[in-house]
C-alpha cells in the first residue's frame, strides 16, 4: 500500500503519511502470520506425503528395509495386513481385583501407554511398507475407540473380536499368518496385581523387535507353498529335535514359510524335502546312514552341514565331489577371537566373511558372526569340472590350528601336544554347487562348526548375524534366493512430522512468537523514521 509523500517545506511527519504507516505495518503483520501459518501447513501435509529422510549411515540402518523393498515390490495381488489393539483377556485378567472385577483405572494408566507405543512402532513399519506397493491394504484399529470396525474386521476374518487383539494378521493368496504383540517385545515386565494393588509395576519392554517380526512374516507370507525342510535326528547333534537349538531354529523357519521336519537316514531321504539340516551329529554316521545321504546328494539333493568340533565325523563321501575335506583340528585365532573369551578357540567377528556370495553378501562388515569353536575346512582348488566352490567365511593369515584326536569309549576330543600348524587364511564356511545329468543342480553349504546354533547369538538379531547366516544358507538351497537379506538392525528413526507433541509449539510460535516479532520490527521502524 503506498502513501503520499510529503511536503519538502513541511516539518515533521504529517497525519496522513504516520496513518500510512501504520497501516503498512499492520499488513506485513498479517502476511506474515498468514505466510507462517501457510508454511507450517505446508509442510506438516509434506511430511506426510513425501519422505523427506536421508539416511547417511554407512549400513543404511534407518531406511526401509532393501529385502521388505524387494518383496513388496514383487507382490501382484492384495496383501491384506490387520493390527487391532486393545485390552485383551490376558490383560484383563492381571488386573483383576479381590472381587474378581476388571480394574480399568490400571488398565488405562499401566498398560494403554505401553500399547499405545507398539502401535505407533507397528504402524510407522506398515505405512512404510504402504508406500512401496500399491496392492497393501492396511486396517489399524482401536477397540475402545473403534469397535465397529474391529468387529468388522473379525465378521471378515470369521472370528471373534476379541481373538484379533495385539497380534498383526497378514493375508495374502489364500495364506494366513498372525504375529503376537509378544514376540516383538524383549524382556517385557508385564506386571502383578494381589489383593486389589500393583504388586509388580508393568515396565515397557527393553527392546524391540517390531521390523524383524514383521520382516520375516513378510518373507513368509510371500514365499508361496510351505517348504519342507528335514532335520536329521539320532546322532546326538547339536540341533536335535526336543533341543534348545531345534525349538529356536523351528520357530525361525516356521516364520520363513519353511515346514521343519525331524528325519533320520536308516532309510531314503524322503522325496519331498527339498533340502535337509544336518546339525553338527556328535556321534559318527554309520555306512548306511553316510550312503542314504551321498544318495540324496547325487540325485540334486541340498543339504545344510555344520560340523561338530567334539565328533570326529568328516562327511567325506558329500564334501569330496566339492574338492572338501574336514581335518581333525581346531583353529586358534588371535585375531577374530570373541573379545569376552580371550581363549583364542572362540571365534566372533564382523570380518570373517568373504567373497560377494549371496549368502554372505549382506552380512559382510556388518554384523558379527559368532562361529565358537570351530574346525577347519581344507579346500581343494583342483575340483572337478562343472562344481563351483566359494568360501563363505576364513580365519586371519595368522591362524593356527591345534590337531585333536578323539577318544575311542567317550569321542571326547583331545589336543594333541606339539602339533599345532599354520592355516594361513583358512576356511571354515562354503557354498558349493555342482551340475548334474538331466539339468539338476545339487548344493551344499558346509559350516565347520555347532556353534552357529548357539541359542543367545540366534535371538541376539541386533548384534549378531547367525541368523542371517542360516536363514540366507537354507534359502539358497531351497532356491528361494529372493528371500535372501539381512534382519533389519535397528528400529527405524522416527520421521519429523508434527506429532501432538509438537502441535502446541508449533501453535504458539507461529500464531504468536511470528507475528510479535513482525509487530515489533514494524515499531521500530516506526520510530526510527519518525524520529
Amino acid at each position: 500500500m503506498g502513501v503520499s509523500k510529503p511536503n519538502k517545506n513541511e516539518s515533521g511527519l504529517t497525519g496522513g503519511y504516520r496513518f500510512g504507516v501504520a497501516v503498512n505495518v499492520v499488513v506485513i503483520c498479517l502476511l506474515g502470520t498468514a505466510l507462517a501459518i501457510g508454511l507450517v501447513a505446508a509442510v506438516r501435509q509434506l511430511s506426510y506425503r513425501v519422505d523427506l529422510r536421508f539416511d547417511t549411515t554407512h549400513d543404511k540402518r534407518y531406511a526401509l528395509d532393501p529385502l521388505a523393498k524387494q518383496l513388496l515390490r514383487e507382490i501382484e495381488s492384495p496383501l491384506e495386513v490387520y493390527y487391532c489393539w486393545g485390552f485383551d483377556e490376558d490383560l484383563k485378567a492381571r488386573v483383576r481385583g479381590a472381587t474378581g472385577l476388571v480394574r480399568g483405572d490400571i488398565l488405562v494408566h499401566a498398560y494403554q501407554p505401553i500399547l499405545q507405543d507398539a502401535q505407533v512402532r507397528i504402524r510407522r513399519v506398515l505405512q512404510e511398507w504402504a508406500k512401496a506397493t500399491p496392492h497393501l491394504e492396511l486396517t489399524v484399529a482401536f477397540q475402545e475407540r473403534q469397535a465397529m470396525a474391529v468387529e468388522g474386521v473379525a465378521r471378515k476374518l470369521g472370528v471373534e473380536p476379541s481373538e484379533l487383539l495385539n497380534r498383526v494378521i497378514l493375508r495374502h493368496g489364500g495364506r494366513h499368518l498372525e504375529i503376537p504383540l509378544r514376540r516383538m517385545m524383549v524382556d517385557m515386565q508385564w506386571g502383578m496385581l494381589s489383593g486389589g494393588q500393583i504388586q509388580v509395576q508393568p515396565q515397557a519392554p527393553r527392546s524391540w523387535r517390531v521390523r524383524e517380526e514383521l520382516v520375516a512374516a513378510l518373507r513368509s507370507i510371500t514365499a508361496g507353498e510351505t517348504i519342507a525342510v528335514g532335520v536329521l535326528r539320532g546322532f546326538r547333534g547339536r540341533m536335535e529335535p526336543g533341543t534348545d537349538e531345534y525349538a529356536v531354529v523351528s520357530r525361525m523357519l516356521k516364520g520363513e514359510g519353511y515346514e521343519p521336519t525331524p528325519f533320520d537316514l536308516s532309510a531314503k531321504v524322503p522325496d519331498r524335502l527339498q533340502a535337509v539340516i544336518v546339525g553338527a551329529p556328535r556321534a559318527n554316521l554309520d555306512l548306511q546312514a553316510a550312503r542314504n545321504l551321498e544318495a540324496f546328494e547325487r540325485r540334486g539333493g541340498r543339504i545344510l552341514i555344520c560340523a561338530s568340533a567334539g565328533a570326529p565325523e568328516t562327511f567325506r563321501g558329500v564334501l569330496e565331489p566339492y574338492g572338501i575335506s574336514l581335518p581333525s583340528m581346531l583353529i586358534a585365532d588371535d585375531g577374530k577371537n570373541r573379545p569376552a573369551h580371550r581363549a583364542p578357540g572362540f571365534l566372533e567377528s564382523s570380518e570373517m566373511c568373504v567373497g560377494e556370495h549371496k549368502i554372505i553378501r549382506e552380512i559382510k562388515k556388518r554384523v558379527r558372526v559368532f562361529m565358537g569353536i570351530c574346525r577347519p575346512l581344507m579346500v581343494d582348488r583342483g575340483v572337478a569340472p562343472r562344481t563351483t566352490t566359494s568360501r563363505l567365511m576364513e580365519v586371519s593369515p595368522f591362524a593356527q590350528a591345534d590337531v585333536v584326536r578323539f577318544e575311542i569309549g567317550t569321542g571326547k576330543p583331545e589336543v594333541v601336544p606339539g602339533r599345532r600348524q599354520s592355516l594361513g587364511s583358512a576356511c571354515i564356511a562354503a557354498a558349493c554347487e555342482r551340475d548334474l545329468d538331466a539339468g539338476k543342480k545339487s548344493r551344499v553349504v558346509v559350516i565347520g562348526t555347532e556353534d552357529v546354533f548357539q541359542e543367545q547369538a540366534l535371538l541376539g538379531g541386533s548384534l549378531y548375524g547367525n541368523r542371517d547366516l542360516l536363514l540366507n544358507s537354507i534359502a539358497w538351497l531351497t532356491d528361494r534366493e529372493s528371500a535372501i537379506g539381512l534382519v533389519p538392525r535397528t528400529e527405524q528413526q522416527d520421521r519429523w512430522i508434527n506429532t501432538r507433541k509438537l502441535e502446541t509449539p508449533f501453535t504458539v510460535v507461529a500464531v504468536l512468537i511470528m507475528p510479535l516479532l513482525a509487530a515489533v520490527t514494524g515499531m521500530v521502524v516506526f520510530y526510527v523514521r519518525r524520529n
